[in-house]
This record gives structure tokens, C-alpha cells and sequence, in this order.
């Protein structure tokens, strides 16, 4: 179901975007709505919003700055980005670390595995 939806996006995207154009002859902001085939993919082939946050700011950037000419203070919603990830903290590492008597087993973000005798 997931790639039936992000296959047909594109096409539902243009109709829209022609039907809109014609209709309210707002061509300008109407683009935008393309912005919706990465974010779609993004959210359904990705498990957190961590990782979507950044296209979700931008794209919430770019709407309000283009439907209401805004642009002097919507640059203030970039802060988004690290105020998230200040107050939501990644709870997994970069390394996680297994302590075993003296030894100590690293396991890597690509999940290679290394030991080290722990002297301390």
C-alpha cells in the first residue's frame, strides 16, 4: 500500500496543482504542494520525526513566507530544529556500550562490533 501512495503522489499532486491554477488563478503558493511528494515518502519510509522534522520546517517556512509575504520573522521557525533536539534528546548514541566484567564490547552505528579490555 505504502509504495501504491508514494507512486501515485506525483500525479495527484499536478491534478491538484491544475485544477487549483485554473480554478483560483493562484499560481504562486499553489506550487507548494509539490513539496508534499517528499515529505509523504519521508513520513512513510522513516520511523521517526526526527528525521522528517527539517523538511516539515522548511516546507511550513516556505508556505507562510509565500501565502503571506512574510519573510522578515518566519526565518525564526529554523529554531525549531535544534530546540527539538534539545528538549528531545536522541536517546540512542552514537556508541552503545555493553560493559562485561573487565570488558567492554562497542557496537557501531553500522553494527560492527569491537572489544577492548576496560583498565579503570
Amino acid at each position: 500500500m505504502k509504495h501504491k501512495i508514494i507512486s501515485s503522489l506525483p500525479f495527484f499532486c499536478i491534478i491538484f496543482y491544475a485544477i487549483t491554477g485554473l480554478i483560483t488563478r493562484t499560481w504562486h503558493p499553489t506550487w507548494l504542494i509539490f513539496f508534499l511528494i517528499p515529505i509523504v515518502t519521508t513520513f512513510l519510509n522513516t520511523k521517526s520525526i526526527r528525521k522528517c522534522l527539517p523538511i516539515i520546517v522548511v516546507f511550513t517556512y516556505l508556505l507562510i513566507s509565500f501565502t503571506f509575504g512574510n519573510f522578515a520573522w518566519t526565518w525564526l521557525l529554523f529554531f525549531i530544529i535544534p530546540l527539538f533536539n534539545i528538549f528531545f534528546p536522541n536517546k540512542k548514541e552514537n556508541l552503545d556500550i555493553i560493559e562485561k566484567n573487565n570488558t567492554e564490547k562497542i557496537i557501531l552505528e553500522n553494527n560492527e562490533e569491537v572489544n577492548y579490555i576496560y583498565h579503570g
